[in-house]
């Protein structure tokens, strides 16, 4: 089992989701063995200075419950449908050949994964790499947020409307 927890920075309110959304995570179906996969580089933004990474892989042992048997994997992967081949390849002639890539991320996160503009604009594109990411056995686990609306009333926030205006 892959997770990705790399849209987290480990601020006390991410701390806090991400322990929300890790609870989530059936940790208990096989005492599976956790690799983190966590990204140095961004589609959207600049790359991680070496201390931000190591601060974030610092994270990881505070979180409580974790199995027994769990690692971080640093990529260089920007985009989900790259993080998925990427571990798909190197995982397939591994122990872990038969584990399910579980990714758990933020809302804005997974908006990002179904936006054309991540696949040179094209929503043909983007459809076949979710397909593709599907039939790696992909799944995603995503932490909803509160937000703030002109009205001052607060929206949950989770991708679906997203989701819903998908083709």
């Amino acid at each position: 089992r892959y997770s990705s927890l790399e849209s987290f920075s480990t601020t006390s309110s991410s701390s806090s989701a991400l322990k929300n959304l890790w609870d989530t995570v059936d940790k208990y179906e096989y005492d599976p063995t956790v690799l983190f996969e966590m990204s140095v580089t961004n589609a959207d933004k600049p790359p991680l200075d070496p201390s931000e990474v190591e601060r974030r892989v610092s994270f990881f042992p505070t979180l409580s419950d974790m199995p027994k048997d769990w690692g971080v994997i640093l990529t260089n992967a920007p985009l989900f449908s790259q993080k998925t081949s990427l571990l798909d390849e190197v995982c397939s002639s591994s122990p872990f050949s038969n584990r399910k890539m579980t990714f758990v991320l933020g809302t804005d996160t997974f908006v990002r994964i179904i936006n054309p503009k991540y696949y040179n604009n094209s929503v043909e594109n983007m459809i076949d790499a979710l397909v593709q990411m599907k039939e790696k056995g992909v799944h995603f686990i995503v932490g909803g947020r509160l937000e703030q609306t002109e009205s001052g009333s607060k929206k949950f926030i989770n991708g679906e409307e997203e989701v819903k205006s998908l083709p």
